[in-house]
């Protein structure tokens, strides 16, 4: 799973043409990869945990919330998706 996603920017820049192309390439095949790595990881291994890092944000879907370091969210949405 990618922990630290935001970092990319750092490395890829800003709207570098062959880097938008890559993502615009991309979003037409898969989107929440986050959700969908968590849903199939729990599947898989039949667990409900997961470890985050701290100050994480993985997306605004109910599973990427559950999973973010705020507790705030994390509480409320884990009784809902899990």
């Amino acid at each position: 799973m990618d922990c630290v996603g935001g970092i990319a920017v750092n490395a890829a820049g800003y709207c570098h043409p062959a880097v938008v192309y890559a993502i615009k390439e991309q979003a037409e095949k898969l989107m929440h990869t986050s959700n969908a790595a968590l849903k199939l990881a729990s599947k898989v291994t039949e667990k409900t945990g997961f470890i985050a890092a701290k100050g994480s944000f993985h997306g605004r879907t109910l599973g990427s919330l559950s999973v973010t370091f705020e507790t705030k969210f994390r509480s409320r949405i884990n009784k809902a998706v899990w």
